[in-house]
């Protein structure tokens, strides 16, 4: 469970290669003025990615940068990520995945 105080970014990667095979990853985060656009180069700083200012649909973009910068963190290590669950809510993300050994 990776549950720091505001952004994740930081320990995205390291979360991804301790879980086993198969296991579950729970990842929060409360940067929302980063993910939800109001400061996007801190969003592509730390994600990878650039919010769309005043979207009405700041809960699903903000968990979408989220799985990206997962899968990414993921790749690098021939890692993948399967999306079990995603909660948006007032001023936090919340994502469950499984982590898999890619096969290929």
């Amino acid at each position: 469970d990776l549950d720091p105080y505001g952004s994740a970014a930081p320990f995205i990667d390291g979360a991804v290669q301790a879980v086993v095979n198969g296991g579950m990853l729970a990842v929060t985060c409360t940067d929302m003025a980063a993910l939800g656009g109001s400061h996007p180069e801190t969003c592509y700083g730390r994600y990878g990615s650039i919010p769309i200012q005043r979207a009405k649909y700041l809960q699903e973009l903000a968990l979408r940068i989220l799985l990206y910068s997962l899968s990414t963190a993921a790749a690098k290590y021939g890692r993948t990520i399967k999306p079990i669950l995603s909660v948006g809510m007032n001023f936090y993300i919340r994502v469950f995945v499984e982590v898999w050994d890619d096969k290929a």
